[in-house]
């Protein structure tokens, strides 16, 4: 018989270790601390807006046409092979998706928190043609999960995913302005919050976090 108890300091050591390993996935998580970095992510927040437009209208466009300077382009082509190839890794050997568009953002830090979340991600499917990229959409976009748990523990505020992606529209904006609006009045005065828009394409992932949520009790008979 286990003489330790829910929540006595032995299982609640183990637990606690086993949440940080799993904090520990992929060292930097980007979807907590998000940095661009040009060498394996695509800037879209400064895509041509011809290209852009044809992308939000049509769920698809070529990188060119997205990304029309020759200089900036063959370097947006290197980083998208650099996406692809890690999208087909981590895809074959893990089952896991990891080619999204990282869509606004949220900083915490001028509350001392070292948060800098995306806000959406939208699923991309990238595929090679000649010499170039079809920049394809995969699929409905979803919230960052880590953004919904840092906002509750952080601040005990609690949104509902549904509820935000209810401002998207069909064909519009990446990151509706109504969706930021909606955000900043639930962080109201509790959060100097800095809210913007980004459109990051790269590879990202919300496994970590979703296994962090399989684990949030300590009370599970089998381990007790």
């Amino acid at each position: 018989m286990n003489e330790n108890t829910p929540g006595t300091p032995a299982n609640r050591a183990v637990w606690d270790a086993w949440r940080s390993e799993i904090q520990a996935i992929g060292v930097t998580n980007p979807l907590i601390t998000y940095d661009f970095d040009a060498f394996c992510q695509i800037d879209l927040d400064r895509a041509h807006p011809g290209g852009m437009a044809q992308f939000v209208s049509t769920g698809s466009s070529p990188l060119s046409n997205l990304v029309r300077d020759p200089l900036a382009f063959s370097k947006a082509l290197a980083a998208a092979k650099r996406i692809d190839g890690k999208t087909h890794k981590l895809r074959d050997h893990f089952g896991i998706e990891t080619c999204f568009i990282a869509a606004g953002l949220i900083g915490l830090e001028a509350d001392g928190f070292d948060l800098r979340m995306p806000i959406l991600l939208w699923p991309i499917k990238l595929i090679r043609t000649a010499d170039d990229y079809e920049v394809r959409q995969n699929g409905a976009p979803l919230v960052n999960p880590a953004l919904l748990d840092n906002l509750e523990v952080c601040y005990g505020i609690n949104l509902n995913e549904g509820d935000l992606l209810s401002k998207i529209q069909p064909r519009s904006d990446l990151v509706p302005v109504s969706l930021l609006e909606t955000l900043a009045a639930a962080l109201g005065v509790k959060a100097k919050a800095e809210i913007k828009n980004i459109l990051a394409l790269g590879n990202f992932t919300t496994v970590p976090t979703q296994m962090l949520n399989d684990i949030k009790t300590i009370d599970v008979p089998l381990l007790n």
